[in-house]
């Protein structure tokens, strides 16, 4: 629910009606302008041309009296604009729709011309700010316009990027990204130019073209620790490269797109690790690797290791009462994300964490004291979401048999997911279906282990599996 702006009015009768309009129409007009580069910026269009826009009295009338806003005197209407993936597209289509409908109510022609010099400024300036790697406008405007900045908020800033043509930038590579505040001081200002060739050996792992390692950095001010994790990608399809180059508005690097993710979850209340900064780096040609830096969950254990740990060392009645707290707090994290339609994809016990101290001590109430690691596959699914919902929970079914892990805390798990969102008669498909996949699981990782000659459990039988979910 929003309510308009106070002292507002529709612009077209603003206009029409406002005798004050006819001294200081070219102000207004590059006003509009401004405010509809904005309104681009953000990557959304009009809804309703000019009746998407409102005029403040207080900001015209009086030209002693600077407006509320701060940013002139006109003002989008409440559901003025939609977010839209076409905007890039659509943006002249947007602008001349707006001089069409301004022209019928008398504006003349060189006053239409301001308003449209005034939106070039406007994008241009921002271009020119996310090159020099301003801090990102905290209010989510105009900066969005930029490629590399769109997504970012006001706790990061653009990575500073040289001024280099097209065929420079091809032939030498070019990098974009994002950091924290406090990043610089503790890494160097040319930490993205090192990170990439850094000998990282501590908790160091490599898999599939990609590595991860542990990175303890001192604060020069305070002389505190900064622990992180350093997952760098060294080398991505080429395929990736050439569309990053076509299309450069896209996050087509893991660690943008992690960070990107990891930016949203946290947006909508899941307790996600600390970004730091990311990187991505493009070229010669379509060459494409990346990185991306967390803080580490210090004093942190998985699940799948914390839940032994307090099998052996809680009394049985308080254990119970901890994975009670345990399951609901997961089944929320895990409905929180379905019902937006968006899927982990690699939701196994390993990527739930908490601390140890509440190991010690289990709090009462478990809501943000768990927190969601490694999002890089996260994604929205809006027409084939089952598909993803069935995948999500079969993995977290099949990563539920480690020690202390009953089928009693199973269906805790369900009965809370279950009741958290719509409870609707689909989910009795969705549980069948998750049975199934379970057993896909089980088996298939009982064929690799004897594969490679190790001891593998027995193929669950269906009705243990039933009776266990």
């Amino acid at each position: 629910m929003v309510e308009p702006a106070a002292h507002s009015v529709p612009l077209l009768r603003w206009l029409k009606s406002n005798s004050a309009a006819k001294n200081r129409i070219a102000v207004v007009m590059a006003d509009i302008g401004r405010v509809l580069a904005r309104v681009h910026g953000a990557r959304c269009l009009l809804t309703d041309g000019a009746n998407s826009f409102a005029a403040l009295e207080v900001g015209y009338t009086d030209p002693e009296t600077s407006p509320p806003s701060g940013r002139g005197g006109v003002v989008l209407a409440p559901g003025g604009a939609n977010r839209s993936a076409w905007s890039w597209l659509c943006r002249g289509r947007d602008l001349n729709r707006l001089c069409r409908e301004l022209a019928t109510v008398g504006v003349r022609a060189e006053h239409l011309a301001a308003l449209r010099r005034a939106h070039a400024q406007e994008l241009a300036e921002t271009r020119r700010a996310g090159e020099n790697g301003s801090v990102i406008d905290p209010s989510g405007g105009g900066l969005m316009e930029n490629e590399d900045t769109a997504g970012t908020t006001a706790r990061f800033r653009s990575l500073p990027r040289p001024r280099q043509g097209w065929w420079k930038a091809w032939t030498q590579g070019t990098l974009r990204g994002v950091e924290r505040a406090d990043w610089p001081r503790l890494a160097g200002t040319d930490w993205a130019a090192t990170i990439m060739d850094a000998n990282l050996t501590d908790r160091f792992h490599t898999k599939q073209g990609r590595s991860i390692a542990r990175w303890t950095l001192t604060d020069p001010r305070d002389q505190r620790d900064l622990v992180v994790f350093v997952k760098r990608h060294h080398k991505l399809p080429w395929l990736h490269g050439l569309f990053a180059w076509l299309a450069p508005g896209g996050k087509w690097s893991p660690a943008l797109q992690e960070w990107q993710h990891l930016e949203w979850a946290q947006r909508q209340g899941v307790p996600v690790p600390e970004v730091v900064a990311a990187a991505e780096y493009l070229g010669p040609g379509t060459r494409l690797s990346s990185v991306l830096v967390t803080e580490e969950l210090t004093g942190m254990l998985p699940l799948h290791e914390a839940i032994p740990q307090a099998a052996r060392d809680l009394p049985a009645d308080i254990f119970r009462s901890l994975k009670k707290g345990l399951a609901w707090e997961m089944a929320r994290l895990s409905r929180l994300l379905h019902d937006r339609r968006c899927f982990h994809k690699d939701l196994y016990l390993c990527h739930f964490y908490v601390r140890e101290t509440d190991l010690r001590n289990p709090p009462a109430d478990w809501r943000g004291r768990v927190v969601m690691i490694d999002l890089h596959r996260l994604a929205r699914h809006r027409f084939t979401y089952w598909i993803w919902q069935v995948k999500d929970l079969a993995q977290l079914l099949y990563s539920s048999e480690v020690e202390g892990v009953t089928p009693r805390d199973r269906l805790e798990f369900w009965r809370a997911y279950r009741s958290l969102g719509e409870n609707a008669k689909s989910l009795r498909l969705i549980g069948a279906l998750v049975r199934a996949k379970y057993r896909r699981y089980a088996e298939h990782n009982r064929k690799l282990k004897l594969k490679k000659g190790q001891t593998a459990h027995p193929a669950p039988r269906r009705e243990t599996v039933d009776k266990a979910a």
